[in-house]
């Protein structure tokens, strides 16, 4: 039995069909951040984004819910961000204004 796990996965019917689904149990995340290995400095993906703000918050959060570089947990509340600014938030790009709702999309290897 996985010790990170109350009890093992089990199949159990589904009410709609004559099939089977498999329910796993919950995590244990605390478990499995206290096991778990520091990557190498060669491979860590390091995310940049101000500390002082709510996506500090975010990244501090999604560190705990997911195995995601730094990198991916930033980018995927990028485009929420950008999507809640919309076109009220601009910074001055020589005489073109960028704005924030550039960001839309998050990509990636497969399995990241």
């Amino acid at each position: 039995m996985n010790p990170h796990y109350a009890q093992e996965w089990s199949e159990v019917p589904d009410e709609d069909s004559a099939t089977s689904r498999v329910v796993y149990p919950p995590v244990n995340w605390s478990d499995l951040q206290k096991n778990r290995a520091p990557l190498p400095e060669h491979l860590q993906q390091a995310a940049i984004y101000p500390e002082d703000s709510i996506l500090d918050d975010f990244v501090k959060f999604g560190i705990t819910q997911c195995e995601g570089a730094e990198a991916f947990i930033i980018g995927s509340i990028l485009p929420v961000v950008a999507a809640m600014l919309g076109r009220r938030v601009f910074f001055q790009w020589g005489v073109q204004r960028k704005y924030p709702n550039i960001f839309s999309m998050l990509a990636g290897r497969a399995g990241d």
